[in-house]
Parts: C-alpha cells; structure tokens; sequence
C-alpha cells in the first residue's frame, strides 16, 4: 500500500531551489511543466502589463506565495499594489498574504489545479482578482472578489481591450498578448 505524504510549508520551503514550478497544495508537493506557448504567452502577458501599467510589484513564476502551513503556490504572474501591506516578500524568497492579482496560463498538467483547486484557493485567501489564460483558445476569463466570492467579471479575446478596475482602469490589449 502506497501512502500519500504530507508535508508542512516548513518542510517545502526547506527544499533546495529549483526553477521548476513546484506547489505545495494541500500538504501534496505538485511539479508542473510548461509548454513552449504557455512561455510564450507569459512573456506576452508580463511586457504588456509592465508596459501599459508600470506601477506595484510584478513576479513571474517561480516565485511563491504562501498561504497557509500547507499551501505555497507559484502563479505564473502575481501583482501587488503599491497600497497592500499585507502580501509582503519574506526573507527574499517567499510572499505571505493574498496579492491584488494572480494569473494562471492553463497547460495541459495544471487544467484541473489552476481552475478548480487554485481558484478556490485564491477566493479563499482573497486574492482580489484572477485571470486564467487559455493559450490555445486564445482567451482570457476574469474573475473579482465580491463578498467573498470570486464573480465572473469578463471574457476576453483577440480583438477585445481588458480593462479592470484591478489596474486602475488601464486598457490591456489582447491582440499584444495573443500576438
């Protein structure tokens, strides 16, 4: 019989640095690989934002945040705005608290985590707003935090401007992040 181990952000934390994107999601230590579009879109996605609205902390996976004493994970772009003191870095290494947005590029290995397990995560933890980026489609579904719970604020694709109160209103092409 096989037993799942689980382990504490402790212990997660304490492993040697890589620069693969390793999760600790529930006390369960996940490994996922990205595909060659899911980089590129990342590339995209993160030159757009820096470009069009330069102000607040942008950081690209692998970079952590953890949550909780069984939950560190590494979005493929957070942002923290300049006015939230409680998502802070520590140590150098390692964000405590709940960032102003997270975004999630969907691979064929994270489907399941990035829309169901980390959605709830994030809702759980108030993250004020998720985007989960389909590469292949081409798409962007936006999500706020209303009362608590994530509400569906939009669906974007190429031909379509995103703007959010999030980014202070500031109009983000998708035919620059699709391109």
């Amino acid at each position: 019989m096989v037993a799942n181990v689980r382990i504490s952000a402790d212990e997660y934390l304490a492993q040697p640095e890589t620069n693969h994107i390793v999760e600790l999601i529930d006390g369960e230590v996940i490994v996922t690989t990205p595909t060659d579009l899911h980089q590129a879109i990342l590339g995209s996605i993160y030159f757009v934002l820096r470009s069009t609205f330069p102000i607040g902390t942008y950081r690209l996976a692998p970079t952590g945040i953890q949550f909780d004493d069984y939950h560190v994970v590494e979005p493929d772009i957070f942002w923290v705005s300049p006015e939230n003191t409680t998502c802070q870095v520590v140590d150098g290494r390692i964000w405590r608290g709940a960032p102003d947005l997270v975004i999630e590029i969907i691979s064929p290995s994270n489907a399941r985590y990035d829309r169901d397990v980390k959605y709830h995560l994030y809702e759980r933890n108030g993250v004020r707003e998720y985007w989960i980026i389909e590469p292949e489609a081409a798409y962007i579904e936006v999500y706020r935090l209303t009362a608590g719970k994530f509400e569906r604020a939009g669906f974007y694709g190429k031909g379509e401007t995103l703007i959010t109160p999030t980014l202070n209103y500031t109009p983000i092409s998708m035919d620059a992040v699709f391109e």
